[in-house]
């Protein structure tokens, strides 16, 4: 993601993101490998994972839509950068 933005504050912004998520995605990934639950892989569709016993069955605030996501994936330079900053 950080090779898609042109403003270099833009850049510095999804690099400390991804720092900082990569972490916390790699725990939360263990903790469901000890309860011998499914991990979600990268490209797997969100919705093929239940939620709602944990009480997320109401949209999650802040979270990109389908049509929104597909948007910023196709997106690049300047176009990439305000969709990413609105998101």
């Amino acid at each position: 993601m950080t090779s898609r933005p042109v403003d270099p504050d833009v850049r510095r912004l999804a690099a400390r993101i991804s720092a900082a998520q990569g972490p916390e995605i790699l725990s939360m990934s263990a903790g469901l490998e000890q309860q011998g639950l499914e991990v979600p892989q990268p490209g797997d569709d969100p919705r093929d994972f239940e939620h709602s016993e944990a009480g997320h069955d109401d949209s999650m605030m802040g979270k990109l839509t389908e049509q929104e996501m597909t948007r910023l994936a196709r997106a690049r330079g300047s176009t990439f950068d305000r969709l990413f900053l609105r998101g």
